[in-house]
């Protein structure tokens, strides 16, 4: 996203080629959905108590 946001801003932005081009971009941006869902999946919450330990716990407990 960062790389899409510097060429719009300082490349050469021209519109997509077909309408083809444009909907495979479009469905390729759930790509983005699932791997916010994978990660936040796979995280651990980090508990920090008054003697500042850090204890990691599983999602869910």
């Amino acid at each position: 996203m960062g790389f899409g946001l510097w060429s719009s801003l300082w490349g050469t932005c021209s519109p997509p080629p077909n309408v083809t081009s444009l909907a495979w971009i479009g469905q390729a941006q759930w790509i983005l959905v699932l791997w916010g869902y994978w990660i936040d999946r796979h995280r651990r919450l980090a508990v920090i108590n008054d003697r500042r330990e850090v204890h990691t716990l599983e999602k869910g407990m």
